[in-house]
């Protein structure tokens, strides 16, 4: 027995979220599927599309599973592209709900030397993301080298920082952006 599964990129309405097996001339009746469990209204942006530029990415997004204290969400850009990296290991971000600024005791980003597309936003004991609640996560990073198309990103979130299936809650794909050339230089001049 073989089957084939595929993920919709949006949540399905509750009478849409159905399974069926279907085997030579015989079918099942429909049967309630699982909840998605996806970030909700995300999107990401980015000061600057120039190909090897330094640029803050903004990613928003809603969790659809509340992020308790202790939990992470992990970042991955696609591949060329790479996360500021302090020599700590820390990097650069800002983590906002509703447009107000979470304080630096609430979370930590890291990036690992060795996997510089990967950022993972460690939340304190006590700080938390709400289920539905908008929050904006903004990430100081190298755009690739190279010129090209629009790549996905991955944004996914944890009860905790173990990254096993029991830990898991949200996760989406987000539509990044084309990396174009850079311009040499600007000159502005009085006429």
């Amino acid at each position: 027995l073989r089957l084939t599964v595929t993920t919709p990129a949006t949540e399905p309405s509750e009478n849409e979220n159905v399974w069926t097996l279907e085997m030579g001339s015989e079918a099942s009746v429909p049967f309630d599927s699982f909840l998605l469990s996806t970030f909700k209204n995300t999107a990401l942006y980015t000061a600057s599309q120039a190909q090897g530029v330094w640029a803050p990415v903004s990613i928003v997004f809603e969790p659809s599973l509340e992020v308790p204290g202790g939990g992470i969400l992990v970042v991955k850009a696609p591949t060329s592209f790479s996360f500021d990296l302090d020599h700590d290991g820390t990097c650069s971000t800002l983590l906002l709900l509703d447009e107000v600024r979470f304080t630096n005791d609430k979370y930590r980003c890291l990036v690992d030397s060795d996997f510089p597309t990967y950022a993972t936003v460690e939340l304190s004991p006590g700080a938390e993301l709400l289920a539905g609640s908008s929050y904006r996560l903004v990430l100081l990073m190298k755009n690739d080298a190279s010129v090209g198309d629009a790549r996905g990103w991955t944004l996914q979130s944890s009860k905790s920082k173990s990254t096993s299936v029991a830990s898991a809650l949200d996760e989406t794909r987000i539509t990044g952006f084309p990396v174009v050339s850079a311009v040499p230089l600007w000159h502005i001049g009085l006429a």
